[in-house]
C-alpha cells in the first residue's frame, strides 16, 4: 500500500516537472517570436518607415518574404488584399469587392491590376476606396497584423509593373477577356443566353474555357498575344492612402494594439501616428 500511494507520488512529481517544463519552453519561445516578430519588424525600422505607413508595411510584407527590398512581389507569393470600391448608386448597389494581388508596396502607393471591367472603371473614377491587407497568425507565440486603409486609386501604366506581374495572372485575365467575347457573340446571336450578373458571366462549358487558358498561355509565351489585346484586357491601378490603420493581436496580448496614420494637409507627408482604442 505504502509502495503504491509512493508510486502514485513519484508519478504526479514528474508530470508536474514535465508540464513545468513543457510551459517554460513555451514562455521562452513566446519571448523568442515576439523578439523576432515585434522588435524587428517595428522597433527595429527607421524613424522614416515609422513615419510612413506604406513603407511599414513594406517591411512587414518583407519579413514575411512576400516582396523584396524594393517592394515588388516576389515569383510564387500569394501577396493579396481586398479592395471595395463605391458604386455609382450607393442607394441601390453594394461597393464593389474584390481580392486582388499585391504586385508592388512603395512609399507612392500599393500598385496592382485587374481585369478591365466594370469594377475597374469605377477605380478609374477615382472613386472613395478602401482595402484590407492581413498578415500572420492568431495563435500562441505569434501576431496577426490587419492593416485597414481609405484613399483612391489612379490608372497606372501597366508596363511600370510588368516585370513583377504573373504571367498566369495575365493568361488568366486575356483568357477571360476571350471568353466574354465569345459569351457577348452568343448572346447576341440567343438573347436569352443566361447571364448571372453584369460584369460576370456565366461559365458554361469549363473545358473549354480550359483549352482557351492553354492556348492564350501559349500565345503569350510566343509572342503571339499583342499589347493591344493585353491593355484590353488587364488594368494597372496605385492605391493612394490618405487614411492607414494597423492593428496588432495575439493571444499572448491583454488586448491588440491598434494605430492610426492621416495624410498631411498637402498631401506629402503623414502626420504622426496616433494610437486608438482597439474596439
Amino acid at each position: 500500500m505504502f509502495r503504491s500511494i509512493q508510486s502514485t507520488h513519484v508519478q504526479r512529481s514528474a508530470f508536474r516537472a514535465v508540464t513545468k517544463g513543457i510551459e517554460c519552453r513555451r514562455s521562452i519561445y513566446s519571448t523568442i517570436y515576439k523578439t523576432v516578430s515585434v522588435d524587428a519588424i517595428t522597433e527595429k525600422d527607421s524613424s522614416s518607415d515609422q513615419a510612413n505607413p506604406l513603407l511599414l508595411m513594406k517591411n512587414i510584407s518583407e519579413k514575411f518574404r512576400f516582396c523584396d527590398k524594393e517592394g515588388n512581389r516576389r515569383p510564387g507569393k500569394d501577396w493579396n488584399f481586398q479592395i471595395a470600391v463605391s458604386p455609382s448608386d450607393p442607394s441601390s448597389m453594394p461597393p464593389v469587392l474584390r481580392t486582388v494581388n499585391l504586385q508592388r508596396v512603395s512609399s507612392d502607393g500599393i500598385d496592382f491590376i485587374i481585369k478591365k471591367g466594370v469594377g475597374s472603371v469605377l477605380l478609374s473614377e477615382s472613386r472613395p476606396t478602401s482595402i484590407l491587407f492581413k498578415v500572420g497568425h492568431f495563435s500562441p507565440g505569434e501576431d496577426v497584423e490587419q492593416w485597414r486603409a481609405d484613399g483612391h486609386c489612379q490608372k497606372l501604366d501597366l508596363h511600370d509593373i510588368f516585370d513583377v506581374v504573373s504571367h498566369a495572372t495575365i493568361v488568366g485575365m486575356v483568357a477571360s477577356k476571350r471568353a466574354a467575347k465569345e459569351a457577348d457573340q452568343t448572346f447576341i446571336r440567343d438573347p436569352n443566353c443566361p447571364v448571372v450578373s453584369k460584369d460576370r458571366q456565366l461559365l458554361s462549358n469549363h473545358s473549354h474555357f480550359i483549352e482557351l487558358v492553354q492556348t492564350t498561355r501559349l500565345d503569350l509565351e510566343n509572342g503571339y498575344v499583342s499589347n493591344e489585346e493585353i491593355e484590353d484586357s488587364v488594368q494597372a491601378y496605385r492605391f493612394h492612402p490618405n487614411r492607414v490603420e494597423r492593428m496588432i493581436g495575439s493571444p499572448d496580448r491583454v488586448v491588440m494594439d491598434r494605430w492610426e496614420w492621416n495624410i498631411s494637409e498637402n498631401g506629402d507627408d503623414w502626420k504622426e501616428k496616433a494610437p486608438l482604442l482597439p474596439y
